[in-house]
């Protein structure tokens, strides 16, 4: 239990101390509203329906796709699934993830950071991600259906965790320290 104990000075130079149940939920919610930062590791949902650049704002369902996000993609938009990564280079993502059924992507564009893994639903033939990668963490790549082709360089001294039924290819080859894939 947390009790929380405020002193009021009156005018007469009294001290009065407050002890109240009512204290404690309006403490809690301004302490609360003072450390709360950011939400990290947000989603992103790709609508694809401006351009193929990810930096562009409206491509996104919750707006634009930024460093601790997780890009989704589903179904490829009006501007079609060849998409280009704008977003500065080295931005780290906390993963990707391909829903099930999702159309088939080909994504270039520049290097990025990934502090989670890769995710492929079922109902998917092909995704292919042309960046280079660094990976901050050993991760799993989860590859349920179909091929996740890697075809940029990746980097960092980490490793990946190959998961699920599908094919995950490396066609660039690692670079910058060890990264040991399993499976």
């Amino acid at each position: 239990m947390l009790i929380l104990t405020a002193i009021r000075v009156g005018k007469d130079g009294t001290v009065d101390k407050i002890q109240n149940r009512f204290l404690v939920p309006v403490m809690v919610t301004v302490l609360g509203a003072l450390w709360a930062g950011p939400a990290l590791g947000a989603t992103r949902t790709w609508i694809g329906n401006t351009d193929t650049n990810w930096n562009t704002s409206g491509n996104w369902n919750e707006g634009a796709v930024g460093s601790d996000n997780t890009p989704v993609f589903g179904t490829s938009g009006s501007s079609g699934a060849t998409l280009n990564n704008d977003v500065a280079a080295l931005n780290t993502f906390a993963g990707i993830t391909f829903n099930n059924s999702a159309s088939s992507f080909t994504i270039g564009g520049n290097s990025i950071t990934l502090s989670g893994g890769i995710t492929v639903g079922t109902g998917i033939t092909s995704e292919t991600i042309n960046l280079p990668i660094t990976l901050s963490g050993t991760y799993s790549y989860n590859v349920n259906s179909g091929t996740l082709t890697l075809g940029g360089v990746i980097g960092g001294a980490q490793g990946m965790t190959k998961d699920g039924a599908g094919t995950l290819t490396v066609t660039q080859g690692l670079r910058k320290g060890t990264v040991i894939i399993v499976k």
